[in-house]
């Protein structure tokens, strides 16, 4: 019988090569990505049949986060719930202005499911998660409160990007620290529903309103709210959750979802 000497330590090399391929091949390609080192999140949307959700976690810099994900056993895995390399393809990553701005969208929106069609789940007693807004020439209304009878036309669903008594304070504070461009009788802020209108579009009326559709935190708006750092800090967040929202609405709308996932 031929003698022989076992290499212990060639064996484990073997084996570790066997059991992360997958891994090695995965970091390979993901080196030719750039990812920004800025605040954000790092998540993985899920696509049901008749609901999506999402998975992450912020970040102080979202390429040092991914950095993190990539590391072979990374307590990250077991957080996210990821079962194999293979979901690692499939991570995304939205960056925000600040690190709180991240944690506001984990809390909000991470580890939640939302449906598709809201309208079609949500009788008249309940109000949803979502806002609703419905935007004309000269006025808007943003719906914290919305049942299922007032949605029923073309209103826009901005989702769900904030807690409406939180909302409706801030709005209050903000008519109270600009009234004297804003005219009292053409604005209304309650826990339900915010309503502006104007008879001549003005260019605060048009950032706020675009605020509410597009997640636009102008320089204007921005100016005006830096008079009150904690009021400048809500618009941020909220304008950063509009945002966000926005983009998970692109990467899960499909041909079949499209009509409803916008307006219902």
């Amino acid at each position: 019988m031929d003698s022989f000497t076992l290499d212990f330590g060639q064996l484990a090399q073997e084996t570790m090569a066997f059991s992360t391929p997958q891994l090695n091949n995965f970091l390979d390609r993901d080196l030719m990505t750039q990812y920004p080192q800025t605040p954000g999140v790092i998540y993985f949307l899920n696509k049901g049949k008749g609901t999506f959700g999402m998975r992450g976690f912020p970040a102080l810099s979202i390429e040092d986060g991914v950095a993190q994900l990539q590391q072979e056993n990374s307590p990250l895995w077991t957080r996210l719930r990821i079962k194999s390399v293979d979901e690692l393809k499939n991570l995304e990553y939205f960056s925000t202005d600040s690190y709180e701005g991240a944690e506001v969208l984990v809390d909000t929106m991470m580890n939640r499911r939302f449906p598709y069609h809201e309208d079609m789940v949500c009788n008249i007693s309940d109000p949803g998660f979502s806002w609703w807004g419905n935007f004309s020439t000269n006025s808007f209304e943003v719906h914290f409160l919305s049942h299922q009878v007032e949605r029923s036309g073309n209103l826009v669903r901005l989702g769900p990007v904030g807690d409406r008594k939180i909302a409706a304070m801030r709005f209050q504070q903000f008519f109270l620290l600009f009234s004297q461009y804003i005219q009292k009788e053409n604005f209304v802020c309650t826990e339900k529903v915010l309503s502006y209108s104007v008879e001549k579009v003005s260019g605060i009326f048009y950032d706020l309103k675009i605020f509410f559709l597009r997640g636009v935190f102008s320089e204007t708006l921005k100016t005006l709210t830096s008079l009150d750092k904690t009021l400048y800090y809500y618009m941020e967040e909220l304008s950063t959750a509009r945002s966000f929202w926005l983009e998970v609405e692109g990467k899960i709308a499909t041909e079949s979802e499209a009509s409803s996932i916008f307006f219902s």
